[in-house]
């Protein structure tokens, strides 16, 4: 079963060579990486080149994309119709063994839409072990918790992807917004797992303007899919005001 990875990278030089060094040591034979990168100005595009030009499981695409959704729908049609998509960000290292533990789960349960794994966060200092949260996908849990797992921790069928595709006016919850389609298109046969399948290097960088505004989308994609709940609207306005008075 081929596990397909697609990478939407624009500037990522920092961890871009640990994210492909990541990959390359995974020991599933069948795998395959997509990088969607036309616009990088760093050095992002020299070690794309040396990369892709050792291997024959690596495909560079330098389609100008309009964004990570974007990047990952360019991704997905050169994907085969039978294989596993899962997202790695130039900033996500795969753990050792992480495939060949996601090609097992989707063998043994072929039934299942989709697998969700946990991660390590790196943060700046220290590690921080992401756990799954909830031990199931519904509407209800989305709605109350944002989201329950994060792209890179997220392995789905090809067909689901290709059908579905991520929203492109989405920035921030695209993974969100996916989710809550899986499940209003049943396909809501989505495992749980316990595998660790990355180690998203975050180190802190992320702006309070950009969690602001990651904030609002997420909001937004839950009013869209749920309508207006007051509980939620609590919690977006705690979680904004807390954003607006940090140092």
């Amino acid at each position: 079963m081929q596990i397909c990875m697609i990478m939407p990278n624009y500037n990522g030089e920092k961890y871009l060579g640990s994210a492909l060094d990541g990959f390359a040591v995974q020991d599933h034979s069948d795998k395959k990486l997509i990088v969607v990168d036309g616009k990088s100005t760093d050095k992002s595009h020299a070690i794309l080149s040396e990369f892709a030009g050792q291997r024959e499981d690596v495909i560079w695409n330098t389609t100008s994309d309009s964004g990570i959704s974007d990047a990952i729908n360019i991704g997905a049609d050169l994907v085969d119709d039978d294989a596993i998509c899962g997202y790695l960000g130039s900033d996500d290292i795969l753990r050792q063994g992480a495939l060949s533990g996601v090609s097992d789960l989707f063998e043994e349960y072929p039934f299942i839409d989709a697998v969700y794994c946990r991660s390590y966060f790196y943060d700046g200092h220290g590690l921080v072990r992401l756990h799954v949260p909830l031990p199931s996908f519904s509407k209800k849990l989305l709605r109350r918790h944002g989201t329950i797992a994060g792209l890179q921790n997220f392995f789905v069928r090809a067909p689901v992807l290709k059908k579905l595709r991520m929203d492109a006016g989405l920035r921030y919850a695209m993974d969100l917004d996916f989710y809550f389609r899986m499940i209003a298109n049943n396909h809501s046969r989505i495992l749980p797992s316990p595998i660790i399948s990355t180690l998203n290097m975050g180190d802190g960088s992320i702006s309070t303007s950009q969690k602001a505004a990651s904030s609002r989308e997420r909001h937004q994609v839950i009013l869209r899919h749920c309508g207006f709940y007051p509980k939620n609207a609590l919690r977006y306005a705690w979680a904004s005001a807390r954003l607006m008075f940090k140092t």
